[in-house]
């Protein structure tokens, strides 16, 4: 039994990306040498993404087939290695980007120094004014308004699995896959789409505003999910409309089918009668179209109906299909 919905591709591996991983990986490993190229920074971010982006695939595609996020150990094997080399090139990255802002600050800081000093009096001699600037850079004071607090961010899919999972424990339902019916699909789409309308309300009460795509970044697969889902219900949706119209024509084609007959039957009854009459009375079959005119109109419905029967694929009597060339003169 086919688990869950494996609707993702596997990311195809990119020699050209992985060669520059390992590249960047070597560079920053000896130094920072590899950021006084004009593209270092590029590169290495490059790299970061590539990575970060194969590792998201790998999680997004064993949770819509499982209903889980990968465990350590074995389900993770094929991506601990690049999740080390995002972690290596990420650190550095940020130690370089962590460097440079504090170097900027501390020439900012220098510059309005020693143009604080310079300008408080102008005939201070220049080595009591280097003093004095000196004294200035020995204690250096924080300035609270470039301080900040990284927030550590909270495993968004993480939480919001362990809900859908104890939601789906407490109704005794298992993770549907694409042999689910319509009925358990549609339960597994009511409780996936409760869960983010109440993950988006959240964040919409801590930000202030609507959550962007980005703020539900981390939430994706399981939008993914919910979209799946209901592709796949509109599918059996289809199929089951499908097959009530086609049985619907098919008993419809077979009422019209025994209509015909029985109007067949009843004809040949009365050209029948009319045939035997006209024989007694004359000793001899018809032979003009006068001679049939009393049953023109039978005559002419007899052959309609026959050609329908033939259209509808009846296997008519050979008698009723054949009767129709004992009365033409």
């Amino acid at each position: 039994m086919t688990k869950g919905f494996d609707v993702l591709k596997a990311l195809p591996e990119d020699i050209d990306m992985v060669e520059q991983v390992e590249q960047c990986l070597k560079e920053v490993k000896k130094g920072n040498g590899i950021y006084k190229e004009p593209d270092g920074l590029r590169k290495v971010c490059a790299a970061c993404g590539y990575l970060r982006t194969r590792i998201r695939n790998h999680d997004e595609k064993f949770f819509l087939a499982e209903g889980r996020l990968p465990s350590e150990g074995a389900e993770r094997a094929s991506t601990d290695k690049m999740q080390a080399q995002q972690r290596e090139l990420k650190r550095h990255a940020r130690t370089f980007a962590a460097t440079r802002i504090q170097s900027l600050a501390r020439g900012r800081r220098a510059r309005r120094v020693v143009w604080g000093v310079a300008g408080k009096d102008r005939d201070t001699a220049p080595a009591d004014m280097l003093a004095q600037i000196r004294n200035a850079m020995a204690e250096p004071q924080a300035n609270e308004a470039m301080r900040f607090e990284r927030q550590p961010s909270p495993d968004t899919l993480q939480a919001l699995m362990e809900r859908i999972n104890a939601e789906r424990k407490l109704a005794g339902r298992e993770y549907p896959n694409y042999e689910s019916n319509s009925e358990e699909l549609h339960a597994e789409k009511a409780l996936i789409k409760t869960v983010l309308k109440s993950h988006v309300n959240a964040l919409t009460a801590r930000l202030k505003h609507p959550p962007t795509a980005m703020d539900l970044e981390t939430a994706k697969p399981v939008f993914v999910l919910y979209h799946i889902l209901n592709s796949r219900i509109k599918q059996l949706d289809g199929i089951g409309a499908d097959t009530e119209s086609r049985r619907a024509k098919e008993e419809s084609s077979k009422e019209r089918l025994n209509d015909l007959r029985d109007e067949a039957k009843r004809l040949k009854v009365v050209l029948s009668k009319y045939e035997e009459a006209f024989v007694a009375e004359h000793g001899r079959k018809m032979k003009s179209q006068s001679e049939i005119e009393p049953i023109k109109k039978e005559y002419a419905r007899f052959k309609a109906v026959k050609k329908e029967l033939q259209a509808l694929g009846s296997s008519t009597d050979r008698s009723i299909a054949s009767s129709v060339a004992t009365l033409q003169p």
